[in-house]
């Protein structure tokens, strides 16, 4: 066809066009049968891409060592590990096949590609079939009349993760939403690259590949990698080597995966991020209580010993607690000068559940000098009223994954998706009313107490 046709080949497909009474060959029933499955396969690479979709767990089985072989050295694994125990898993190769794995071991004889010595390997998944002849007599018995598609699986030396990392602009240039989208589709060029998988999106699906000695063939090139694996020599110093699997690492990280449904709703609500977050404080009915506190409370609540502690979800790293990231301030009106005054309350933080050099309850043990001056002392200028003031500074917590405080406050419970707060400052605030009849203001008397170390670092 001439490059004048308006129509080339390439730019249609084809299907067939039944009419009555019509005697139907096998070329259309085939036609019919491969259109359907090529628009489904160009359908699956163009809304998920390559990935797995579920399952393909991979363990090592040990079905025992062979006999008259030594023992395979304990840093390779369990003795004698010859078969891997592959959970039931679908995925989809870069072509837009469904690759299903019903569940089953695999020894290391069914592994397409042998390796031949040991090592890391990638273990990939790959669609593959084989055509079945009709059984029986006759010139037509060895005609296949079945296509039978399934997976074969190869090893390639090395190991490394998946790519998940976002894109980086070109020279720092700020991108749009809309510019993203279209970018990262190949809808447009310019700041950022297309997305990987779509260099083969509108590639024509390739020939596949006959597997040597066996009449299965295979895509050797459209694998998906599901997990490193090691090969060791099982019959360890024998003459000769039986190669086997010995360990299996990463079946994790050097995955692609394609988002099921379920799991997008989970990723937008957030379940990944399990982020430590303010779960109580000893004075939250003050809080949640639009009223101000009596004087009397917080009097009785304030001179008691281990009355004044907050609670996390996760444990937390003592280390970081400290009052320069959690402290109590009051917020209250001078009286000679109208200003508003916010002072910060002396206090050191201690763990009262310590584990590990963590903790998820911390209590404030404030200075005495303070109590006097400000509680006790009945011309003080906190007797006035005013607010107290919780604030923990979230970036600077950490707890035993490295993670910083989610500061979403205690009350929060939406209906929506939430929107955490990572390293934000977790503040809580209540109101505290006048001291009964509060006598005229004196100079306030001088401390003679020693400050301890432990109250000056700020």
């Amino acid at each position: 066809m001439s490059d004048a046709d308006l129509k080339p080949p390439r730019r249609w497909t084809r299907r067939p066009l039944f009419s009555p009474d019509q005697m139907l060959t096998a070329q259309q029933l085939n036609t019919l049968i491969d259109g359907q499955r090529e628009h489904g396969e160009r359908l699956m690479r163009a809304l998920y891409g390559p990935g797995v979709l579920f399952g393909f767990a991979v363990g090592l089985s040990d079905p025992g060592r062979l006999p008259g072989n030594p023992p395979v050295d304990a840093n390779l694994g369990p003795k004698g590990s010859t078969r891997l125990e592959i959970s039931c898993g679908m995925a989809l190769d870069r072509h837009g096949r469904l690759l299903h794995w019903p569940e089953g071991s695999l020894p290391y004889c069914e592994i397409v590609t042998e390796t031949g010595c040991a090592g890391t390997f990638t273990l990939s998944a790959h669609y593959a079939e084989r055509r079945s002849a009709h059984g029986g007599c006759g010139p037509c018995a060895d005609k296949p009349e079945w296509i039978e598609e399934g997976v074969v699986f190869t090893l390639t030396l090395g190991c490394s993760d998946w790519d998940r990392a976002c894109p980086a602009p070109t020279d720092g240039a700020c991108v749009s939403w809309d510019e993203f989208i279209c970018s990262r589709t190949g809808s447009g060029s310019g700041k950022l690259p297309p997305q990987p998988d779509l260099q083969t999106a509108c590639a024509a699906t390739p020939e596949l590949c006959r597997i040597e000695c066996s009449d299965e063939y295979y895509d050797a090139a459209a694998g998906i990698p599901i997990a490193c694996v090691t090969i060791a020599n099982l019959a360890g110093g024998g003459c000769r080597p039986v190669w086997g699997f010995s360990g299996v690492s990463k079946a994790c990280e050097v995955r692609p995966y394609v988002y099921r449904t379920p799991l997008l709703y989970e990723l937008i609500g957030g379940c990944q991020d399990n982020l430590a977050r303010v779960t109580a404080l000893s004075w939250q009915d003050w809080v949640d209580s639009s009223k101000q506190v009596p004087w009397r409370e917080f009097e009785a609540k304030f001179l008691r010993s281990g009355d004044l502690w907050f609670e996390f979800s996760r444990a937390i790293a003592v280390a970081t607690v400290h009052p320069g990231s959690v402290f109590l301030t009051t917020t209250y009106r001078d009286p000679e000068s109208d200003y508003v005054l916010v002072r910060r309350i002396p206090a050191r933080l201690q763990p009262t559940n310590p584990q590990d050099d963590h903790a998820t309850r911390f209590e404030f043990v404030l200075h005495p000098n303070w109590v006097d001056n400000a509680v006790k002392q009945s011309p003080s200028t906190l007797r006035q009223g005013g607010r107290i003031e919780l604030t923990i500074r979230g970036q600077m917590l950490r707890d035993r994954c490295g993670n910083m405080l989610d500061a979403l406050p205690i009350s929060y419970d939406p209906k929506t998706p939430r929107q955490h707060r990572p390293g934000d400052d977790f503040i809580s605030t209540f109101r505290l009313e006048k001291a009964p009849n509060p006598p005229p203001r004196a100079p306030r008397r001088p401390s003679t107490r020693p400050i301890p170390e432990s109250y000056e670092d700020y």
